[in-house]
């Protein structure tokens, strides 16, 4: 449900016949979009941290696995209060690797391949 939610925040639910500004629509609703998204990200990491915990991991091996993620959550509050456009593209961009990369699909092939 909170990915829905985060979905539906990136995009306008009424579009005006004059059309609409998405720099400024995005510029508006970033901190609302940021909080959402490190919301979904906190929930998801969360679920993963408390079933390696209960498989036996300790903190520091979890830590050292997967910092990254951890990093991600921190990294996507902060963005609630950063301005620049171009930062919040940088981070979103490095998230889709992230997710490529952590679930193997550079490797995977295409479909019909």
């Amino acid at each position: 449900m909170l990915l829905f939610v985060t979905a539906s925040a990136t995009l306008p639910d009424e579009v005006p016949a004059e059309g609409i500004d998405l720099c400024r629509y995005f510029d508006g609703n970033r901190g609302y979009f940021f909080s959402l998204y490190g919301g979904y990200l906190t929930v998801w990491i969360g679920m993963w941290a408390a079933r390696d915990l209960a498989s036996g991991k300790s903190v520091v091996e979890m830590l050292r696995e997967d910092y990254f993620d951890y990093a991600s959550i921190i990294a996507c509050f902060a963005l609630v209060f950063v301005r620049q456009r171009w930062v919040s593209g940088a981070f979103l961009l490095i998230t889709l690797v992230w997710v490529l990369y952590g679930f193997g699909w550079w490797t995977k092939p295409l479909a019909g391949s």
